[in-house]
């Protein structure tokens, strides 16, 4: 449970709990293309790494 709104959260599947993906970037090194994997804050948890559980219907 959290400690602030008293709510079951799970782990977000989306980014394992870490609140970052990976995203590709096309970058050039030296004069070749490359691609450079680059952080951004998960779209599904915010950020945050947990989500609100929601029990099954």
């Amino acid at each position: 449970m959290s400690d602030d709104d008293g709510q079951v959260r799970a782990v977000c599947t989306g980014c394992g709990g870490d609140g970052q993906v990976a995203d590709p970037t096309l970058a050039v090194l030296d004069g070749i293309g490359r691609s450079v994997l680059t952080m951004r804050a998960c779209r599904w948890c915010d950020g945050e790494g947990r989500r609100p559980l929601h029990p099954p219907v």
